[in-house]
Formats: C-alpha cells, sequence, structure tokens
C-alpha cells in the first residue's frame, strides 16, 4: 500500500531521517528530545503511561477527577492537584465577568439612585425609557455573566446539597424575573403596586449583587492562586531538563520527564540534582540544606545516593537514575504541600453539617417573610413582599460557613510554606492548637543555618588582620559554606582580599596555595600533622572556641602555625523572642547533637534563657526515636525541624512543622 504525505504535513528532520506527525504536540515533543524517540528508548517505557493532571474542588477535595470542569456537589470549578505555571482559566474568566458586571452596575446604580447625589438622570429621560435601558444592562449580566452562579445553584439542587449558590441563583432570578414582568406586563399589577409612573423594578440589585458575589471570587480564587506559588518554588527546585550519557558516551540535555530508571546523567557544578540517584563516577560536595537543613555541604563519591533538588557544588558527579517522576523525595514533598491545602479539618464537618440546615432554614424564612409582608405589609404589598424575600435569601447567603474553614486552610497552608513552614495536613494544623510541648531542632531552627566568622586569633608574631586577609584569599575560590563566611568576615572587617595560587583542597581536612608569595594552609589538627607542625600550644585556645560550638581552623604561614581562625551558626536574632512568648504556655526542649560540653552558649543567659530552652542530646541517626521517647511524657507533643528527610516517611497523626531550608531560582531567602 502506497502513502502519499501531503505537503503540510508535520515533519521534522533528525540524523538524515525525515519524521512526520499526527499532531503538532507530537513533534513539539520530538524536537525537544530527538535522541530519546527516534533511538527507541521513548518505545521501551511507552507500556507505563503517565500520570496526568489530576483535578479535584478545593470545598470538596474527595472529588477527584481527571479532566477540569465543575464540582457535581457545589459546581465549582475543580482545579489542578498540583499547582502549573499557567494562570488560572476561572480567575481569568471570572476577573472579565467581574469588569463586565462592574461597568453595567455604575450606570444601573446612576439610573435608579441618582437624584439622591444629584443626578436626576431618571427623571430627564423619563421612567419608562430608565427601565427598558436597566433591561438592556441589566439581562446580559444576568444571562451571561451570572451563569456561573446559576449552574452551581442548580447543581446544588440536583445533588440535593443546598449551599451559597442555591440562595444565590434564587434571590438574583427571583429579582429578575419580578423585574422583567414589572417592565413588560405592568398591566398584571393591580394599581396599587404601581410606584410613581411604573411599577418598580430591581434589575441594579441583580446586578449590584452579581458584582459583589464576583469580587468575593475573584479574592478568593487570587488567594488560593497565591497560596499555589509554594509549591510552584519548591517544583522550580528541580531542573527541566538532565544531561543525559547515551551508551556511546554522548551526552546532551534532555527534558526532565523523559528521564527513566538507570539512565546515567551527568551533574555538573552548580547544577542542581535533577532526580533521586546513586553516584557511579566522580567525587563532589552537594549542598543538602534542602532536604536535611545542615548548612554544610556532604562530601559524595561512587556509591553514594544524591536527592533531586540538591545543589552539586565544585565536581562533576556522573549518577545513575533511581527514582524519577513522583517517587522522588522532592515529589513527595509537594505532594504533601498540597494535599495540606486539600486536606479538610476535623472542625470543617460541623460547618458542613450546620450549612446543611441553614440553607433550607433560609429558603422556609424567606417564604415566610414574603407570605408575612404580602398578607400583613403595606401596599403595595407585593412588591414589599418580594423585595423581602429577595432580601433573605441573599442577605443570609452561607458565605462564611461554607468558605471561611477551607479558605483559612488554604490561605495558612500556602503561606505557612512561603515563610518555611509545611504543615502536615488539616488536622496537625487544627491539632497545633493543643500543644503543651515543642520539640526543636538545632541547625537551620533555631539558628541562621549559615555559618558566621567569629574569632581570629594570632599565635605568632603575624597580626590578626594578616592571618583574615591570607585565610580569606586562600578561601575565595571555595564554595564550601565554612569558606564563605571567612571571606565574606575579612570584607565586613573591611580587608582587603586578594587571590590565591596553587590552590589545593585535601578533602576532610583543609586547603592549601599560595597568597602573596607565601605558603598558607588552613584547616583542622589532621592537615596540620600531615604538615609537621606541632598544634598542642594552640589546642588548648582552639578547645576553648569548640567549647562555645565554635568550628576552630589553624592557620600556617610558610610551615609556621601562625593563629586560629573560628566560624559559628549563629541563633537567629528573632528565635529568641519567638521561643520566649512560646514559653509562655509551652515547654520547648531542644533536640542537638551538640555535646553537653559544647552546649555551653545555648546554656548561657545570652541563649537559653533568652530563649527558654531544655535540652536533650540526639544524634542525627536516632533524631527521631529520642523525640518520640520525649514525646511520650507529653499529652500534646510537636516537632519543628530543617529535615525533609524524616516527615515523608512518617505517617504518626504528629503535628508537623518544617522549617524552610530550600532556594528558590534567585537564591533567595523567605524567612
Amino acid at each position: 500500500m502506497s502513502v502519499t504525505m501531503s505537503p503540510q504535513a508535520r515533519q521534522a528532520d533528525y540524523d538524515g531521517e525525515t519524521f512526520y506527525f499526527c499532531s503538532d504536540k507530537c513533534q513539539t515533543r520530538f524536537e525537544a528530545d530527538p535522541i530519546y524517540y527516534a533511538s527507541g528508548t521513548a518505545s521501551d517505557h511507552s507500556m507505563t503511561p503517565k500520570a496526568g493532571t489530576q483535578y479535584t474542588c478545593p470545598m470538596h477535595p474527595e472529588i477527584v477527577r481527571d479532566e477540569p470542569g465543575a464540582c457535581p456537589i457545589c459546581g465549582m470549578a475543580l482545579e489542578p492537584m498540583v499547582p502549573s505555571d499557567e494562570p488560572s482559566e476561572e480567575l481569568t474568566d471570572f476577573t472579565r465577568r467581574m469588569w463586565i458586571s462592574a461597568a453595567a452596575a455604575v450606570p444601573l446604580v446612576i439610573l435608579t439612585m441618582g437624584e439622591l447625589v444629584g443626578l436626576p438622570v431618571r427623571d430627564l429621560i423619563g421612567h419608562r425609557l430608565a427601565t427598558y435601558i436597566e433591561f438592556l444592562l441589566a439581562t446580559p449580566i444576568v444571562l451571561w455573566a451570572a451563569k456561573p452562579f446559576f449552574v452551581r445553584g442548580w447543581a446544588s439542587i440536583v445533588n440535593r446539597s443546598p449551599n451559597m449558590w442555591t440562595l444565590i441563583a434564587i434571590g438574583v432570578g427571583a429579582a429578575y424575573i419580578y423585574s422583567l414582568v414589572a417592565t413588560f406586563l405592568p398591566g398584571v399589577f393591580p394599581e396599587a403596586y404601581r410606584m410613581g409612573a411604573g411599577v418598580g423594578t430591581y434589575f441594579e440589585a441583580a446586578v449590584v449583587i452579581i458584582t459583589l458575589i464576583f469580587v468575593g471570587q475573584v479574592l478568593e480564587l487570587r488567594a488560593r492562586e497565591r497560596t499555589g506559588d509554594a509549591i510552584r518554588a519548591l517544583l522550580d527546585l528541580a531542573p527541566k531538563t538532565a544531561r543525559r550519557i547515551l551508551p556511546d558516551g554522548t551526552e546532551y540535555d534532555a527534558p526532565l520527564e523523559n528521564i527513566v530508571e538507570g539512565d546515567r546523567l551527568r551533574v555538573r557544578p552548580g547544577d542542581a540534582v535533577p532526580v533521586d540517584a546513586k553516584v557511579v563516577d566522580g567525587t563532589s560536595s552537594i549542598d543538602e540544606s534542602m532536604i536535611t537543613g545542615e548548612p554544610l555541604p556532604v562530601e559524595k563519591g561512587p556509591g553514594d545516593t544524591v536527592t533531586g533538588g540538591t545543589i552539586n557544588k565544585n565536581g562533576s558527579l556522573v549518577i545513575e537514575a533511581a527514582r524519577v517522576g513522583a517517587d522522588t523525595m522532592l515529589s513527595q514533598i509537594v505532594e504533601m504541600v498540597a494535599n495540606a491545602r486539600r486536606s479538610r479539618a476535623p472542625i470543617q464537618g460541623l460547618a458542613d453539617k450546620v450549612s446543611s440546615y441553614f440553607v433550607p432554614t433560609v429558603v422556609v424564612v424567606a417564604i415566610l417573610s414574603f407570605a408575612a409582608w404580602l398578607g400583613f405589609g403595606p401596599e403595595p404589598a407585593l412588591v414589599f413582599a418580594i423585595a423581602s424575600a429577595v432580601s433573605v435569601l441573599i442577605i443570609a447567603c452561607p458565605c462564611a460557613l461554607g468558605l471561611a474553614t477551607p479558605i483559612s486552610i488554604t490561605t495558612a497552608a500556602g503561606r505557612g510554606a512561603q515563610a518555611g513552614v509545611l504543615i502536615k495536613d488539616a488536622e496537625a494544623l487544627e491539632r497545633m492548637a493543643k500543644v503543651d510541648t515543642l520539640i526543636v531542632d538545632k541547625t537551620g531552627t533555631l539558628t541562621e543555618g549559615k555559618p558566621k566568622l567569629t574569632d581570629v586569633n594570632a599565635l605568632g608574631d603575624e597580626t590578626e588582620e594578616t592571618i583574615l586577609s591570607l585565610a580569606a584569599a586562600l578561601e575565595k575560590g571555595s564554595e564550601h559554606p565554612l569558606a564563605e563566611a571567612i571571606v565574606e568576615g575579612a570584607k565586613e572587617r573591611g580587608i582587603k582580599v586578594g587571590n590565591a595560587e596553587n590552590f589545593e583542597a585535601v578533602t576532610g581536612k583543609g586547603v592549601s596555595g599560595t597568597v602573596s608569595g607565601h605558603a598558607v594552609a588552613l584547616g583542622n589538627t589532621a592537615m596540620m600533622r600531615d604538615m609537621s607542625l606541632d598544634t598542642s600550644a594552640a589546642e588548648e585556645a582552639a578547645d576553648v572556641l569548640r567549647s562555645e560550638g565554635k568550628t576552630a581552623m589553624f592557620v600556617a604561614i610558610e610551615g609556621k602555625l601562625s593563629g586560629i581562625v573560628a566560624v559559628a551558626d549563629p541563633i537567629k536574632e528573632r528565635r529568641p523572642r519567638s521561643s520566649r512568648n512560646c514559653t509562655r504556655r509551652l515547654r520547648i526542649i531542644m533536640a542537638t547533637g551538640i555535646t553537653n560540653a559544647l552546649q555551653g552558649p545555648w546554656r548561657s543567659s545570652s541563649a537559653s534563657t533568652r530563649s527558654g530552652l531544655e535540652f536533650c542530646r540526639k544524634t542525627r541517626r536516632r533524631w527521631w526515636t529520642s523525640c518520640t521517647r520525649m514525646a511520650k511524657r507529653s499529652p500534646w507533643p510537636a516537632m519543628v525541624s530543617t529535615m525533609h528527610r524524616l516527615w515523608p516517611q512518617r505517617t504518626s497523626a504528629w503535628p508537623w512543622a518544617r522549617v524552610r531550608t530550600w532556594r528558590l531560582k534567585a537564591r533567595a531567602s523567605l524567612s
């Protein structure tokens, strides 16, 4: 069978071959990664379909659909479970409807109430013409702009779940239909029902109500849009592409979604690790503060594991993808934040129960109000009766009952994530009110998470300025946090930082090089011993610094021990005030890996007294066990930690708060 290709057929050339496509989407995906599709790799993995975007209702998170649409319970538009970079279609649509409604509401109000502010437009053009203009302005607003409200109201009636949309649809519909009859069939009304030149209408009331509801909906949608920024910031931690290595050694940038388990990838210095993987070649230091909260990079080599979203500092690594897509730790973190935004607090059940009785009650009250005004009200009784019933339906709209709790949870989860606190779910958020014991991790939670230079001690003839100048010049080219602290400390002291030559880094010990013709080395005791230098005379001074929780490093110049520089992770300035406020009703325990000897600065009046802390020593490996043992002594314990690695696997009902340590594209702190 022969096939004739249309001249307009979608096609792309690669490696001397021409490929044809059935749609623009297929062509775009091919052109983004031609090697992946042309080599047949895509076919090998085609039997495993990728999960598409799912949609849920912000009011009823139990409703999950594979396609966008309306909630079958309340009629609200479904939103993506994981926010995308695209603007919300509902927000765009409602914003447009809001402005059009507002544009119609202004002249309507002037026509009906202008004489109150000195604009007697109605008297100038006549009652009948003014009524027709009101009809022309109100009809597109009620029938087009307010269509989503009527759809939701009808859905609530069909599903027997009356809510705020039920009242809005009935109220606006009643006002419009009454006004329509009064405009075109005024003769059906008795003479006593006429007001001036004709029967009074409520076109302006219907349009103003619709406009105000749109204003509230747009504000709500914008709030929900902002709460998704935290999730988008987390998603931005992972790169959009990964450097794939083919079996023949060829390397190219492939879209992250095309990476599969077993792929070999190269991570260059400064790149973010694309997926959870195992190192197969190369050594480097990885900034894992996004996961562990520790400010110091971790050395990685063959056999070690790396986590997607962490930052490769200075070496080149070849890794083998172990977990991709939704299985990565970063995806688990994103899923937890998304679940927290969608979760329902126990108190929401009470609000839903009240709403289920409240709406029918309001309808009954509206009917009774109509009957009372019709039977006992002044003339024209029908006009007052309808106005009274419509007012009851609109004013009694249970917006607070239906929206207050879910919107509060959505806003709290999003704002908390932006401020650095990831909330496990709505139940944990509600239970936080009962917490009486707070167990906190030290690094990154109570401290800045970024080392700073604290001390410079001269041991020989050199001055402190000279020692710091040479040490900073030596560390200038390093990306290690301790090196950055020394360089920044020198700049803050107004010391000029030069450049180093013959720079060499010794893993786990220190660095060496030549600065202004001087041989300089900076490192720990082991490095000094490798240089055959005796540090016994300086160990006492170094131990004093270490007892204060500082990292002490020796500086050698021209083969002679010349000084000590110390770096520490300082306590956050606002933490003592926050802790002091908490201790008014909370017991705060700091679970730290530092020894009793190193807890001195934390037990001193400058820290412990100000923060009101108790102490419990733990190791990083036994963090969860230690916290569980301490929590058994308290009826309502809570934890605050910078360690992402712990809580995705923990399903305990404990209230959890994870303090932010991730970085955005601009590497700017959100705290």
